[in-house]
């Protein structure tokens, strides 16, 4: 299979994965409103006539709903992920039509004195950069164009070798991706 058919099975998937996480997202929204409301009825009545039954009541809905809060919270962080790794392929898809715009192009980092980055194009828009920077955060994009700029080819075998075995990791590396830009955006927020 070749990558643009890789990372379109895999976008087909996640869109579905994440249509049904939706679906569970509404689900739970509509039973945390029925127990919220359940519990403001249940402590109502129970005021007005006090009883053990609608006291319990209460206190059962009550647990519902922490219970509702704690599993909601979780779907939510797996239709965040999802959304990610949406847009991580939607991305890589673009990227093998020739669109690199999903990607940062490193501008941040040119420098006109730097005796051969501007000849080898290694920062700006469709720059070496833009074309294999996949980092998240801005100490991986940091990291990234330190190493581009510097030239050092000392340890050219020992990268090679490590990007050999990421290779072959796409999804353990999508995850990472996703879950890095998930906190890169709580950071904002």
């Amino acid at each position: 299979m070749n990558p643009q058919e890789n990372y379109q099975a895999i976008l087909v998937q996640l869109k579905k994965e994440h249509k049904e996480l939706k679906k569970s997202d509404d689900l739970y929204v509509f039973i945390r409103l029925i127990t919220g409301i359940a519990m403001v009825v249940c402590v109502f009545f129970a005021l007005m006539y006090p009883s053990l039954i609608l006291w319990m009541a209460f206190f059962s809905s009550l647990v519902l709903f922490v219970i509702m809060v704690v599993k909601h919270g979780r779907l939510r962080y797996r239709l965040r992920h999802t959304k990610a790794l949406i847009r991580i392929n939607q991305g890589e898809l673009a990227y093998l039509d020739g669109d690199f715009s999903a990607f940062d192009a490193g501008n941040q980092f040119r420098d006109p004195s730097h005796l051969f980055a501007e000849d080898l194009d290694l920062f700006g828009d469709r720059s070496l950069f833009q074309r294999v920077n996949r980092s998240s955060t801005q100490k991986g994009r940091e990291k990234l164009a330190k190493e581009l700029a510097a030239n050092d080819f000392s340890e050219v075998e020992f990268k090679q070798t490590g990007i050999h075995e990421l290779s072959e990791m796409l999804h353990w590396r999508q995850n990472v991706l996703a879950l890095s830009a998930q906190l890169d955006d709580q950071k904002t927020e």
